[in-house]
C-alpha cells in the first residue's frame, strides 16, 4: 500500500557515499506520519545498536554456537541499562573502563542497582 523511498549522500574524503533506503508498510499513512515512524526506528536503531556496535564491537562478534550470539546480546543491553542507570553522569564507555581497572566501582555500580530495587520491593 505505501513505499517511500529515502536517499543520503555523505561526502568524504576519499569517495561520496549514497546510501539508498526503501520502506515498504500496509498501513496507509500521510508522509508526515510515515516520516515519524522512519524517525522512531532509526531512533531506537541508533540509541540501541549503534552503542552496542561501537562499545561493544558486536558487529566484529564470531559467536556462532546456539545461542551465544543472542545471549551476549542480553548481557550487553543488560550492562547497557545498568550503567546508565547506575552512572548517569558518566558515559557508557567510561562507566565500562571504570569497571575493568578493579572490582572496587563495579561492586559499587552492582550495590546502587540491587539496594535500590531492594528498596522499592520493601516501600
Amino acid at each position: 500500500k505505501m513505499v517511500q523511498k529515502n536517499s543520503r549522500c555523505i561526502e568524504g574524503s576519499a569517495t561520496n557515499e549514497v546510501f539508498r533506503r526503501l520502506y515498504i508498510s500496509s498501513r496507509r499513512a500521510s508522509a508526515k506520519d510515515f516520516a515519524k515512524w522512519v524517525r522512531q526506528h532509526w531512533s531506537i536503531e541508533n540509541k540501541c545498536h549503534w552503542i552496542a556496535d561501537v562499545i561493544f564491537e558486536e558487529d566484529d562478534n564470531l559467536m556462532d554456537r546456539g545461542h551465544s550470539a543472542e545471549n551476549m546480546g542480553l548481557f550487553r543491553r543488560l550492562a547497557m541499562i545498568i550503567a546508565a542507570v547506575a552512572d548517569p553522569e558518566r558515559g557508557l564507555a567510561a562507566v565500562r573502563r571504570a569497571a575493568t581497572f578493579g572490582t572496587g566501582y563495579l561492586k559499587g555500580i552492582l550495590v546502587i542497582i540491587f539496594c535500590r530495587e531492594m528498596s522499592k520491593n520493601f516501600s
